[in-house]
């Protein structure tokens, strides 16, 4: 995600045993990537974006966001005429960059778009009892979604990584589409 040209991020809570943590979710049109932190401020999105993110964050209005003063910010459309006005001030700098930017998107529809499949498991498991247990599905979902993503066969890309005798990351993966 780290030095993506544009971003859609998104959060959610999640627990591991009977902590209650963050789950972030960052998504560009050919990668994904799911992180289980602390919370949901800004310290556990820049773990996931970068502190000094300076691409384009398609993204809700959630306060943490607006941290990432190197960013150009991109909003969703809110749905409440009133809350647009009370929030105008606050998020004029993120309001039309897609006008500016027609690889854009509108809204941060990417990022719910990859967030719903691990709600709905939070949904019906609740979480993971350990650390380890959140640790494994945070980077299998992210390595799964990315193949899908990219068109890619998980057998094709799996297998060699099975094989291997040492540690390696999949070629199909070392480098970003974007």
């Amino acid at each position: 995600m780290r030095g993506s040209p544009v971003v859609a991020p998104d959060e959610t809570g999640w627990k591991i045993g009977r902590v209650l943590l963050g789950l972030w979710a960052a998504a560009t049109p050919t990668t994904t990537v799911y992180r289980i932190a602390a919370g949901r401020g800004f310290d556990d999105a820049a773990a996931l974006l970068g502190a000094h993110c300076a691409g384009v964050l398609v993204r809700e209005d959630w306060a943490p966001y607006r941290r990432f003063t190197q960013a150009t910010h991109t909003r969703s459309t809110m749905p409440d005429v009133r809350r647009v006005a009370a929030h105008l001030t606050t998020e004029a700098t993120a309001l039309l960059t897609l006008l500016r930017d027609p690889a854009i998107d509108a809204t941060h529809w990417r990022a719910e778009h990859a967030i719903r499949p691990a709600v709905v498991t939070r949904k019906v498991c609740g979480g993971n009892r350990t650390r380890r247990g959140a640790t494994t599905p945070q980077i299998l979902a992210s390595v799964l979604r990315t193949l899908d993503q990219r068109g890619l066969d998980p057998t094709d890309v799996f297998t060699p990584l099975l094989q291997a005798r040492r540690a390696l990351v999949a070629p199909a993966l070392q480098t970003p589409l974007e």
